[in-house]
């Protein structure tokens, strides 16, 4: 537990100073651990997408929601990252599911119509 605190606290260290590949270095090391929190694993997917690992923060971002199918963030995350990829069909199941989960989440229906879905 204070093996992972410290990872994260220079996680999030890094990230602050714009180290993005030293961040995302902490984070998948965070997310090697047993049972990773969901946080973690969006957050590797930032610090990736900010180091420019495009294909790999995709990968993470799809696995967050992929293996955490409650938690509204990650779906956001996922369909926010694909439709900046312009993948609109892919990003419109991940707002639809974050939908599903909190039907007040208007932010998704604003990206579902962006999408061209509602």
């Amino acid at each position: 537990m204070l093996k992972n605190h410290k990872l994260r606290s220079n996680a999030r260290k890094a990230a602050r100073g714009g180290q993005w590949g030293e961040a995302a270095r902490y984070y998948r090391e965070l997310c090697r651990q047993r049972n990773p929190s969901v946080k973690d694993q969006i957050q590797l997917g930032h610090a990736l997408k900010e180091n420019e690992e495009f294909d790999a923060a995709l990968t993470a971002y799809i696995y967050a929601a992929d293996t955490n199918p409650h938690s509204v963030d990650a779906q956001r995350q996922a369909g926010l990252f694909l439709k900046l990829q312009g993948n609109k069909k892919k990003a419109a199941t991940y707002f639809a599911r974050a939908l599903a989960i909190d039907g007040s989440l208007s932010d998704m229906r604003n990206e579902l119509r962006n999408v061209g879905i509602i």
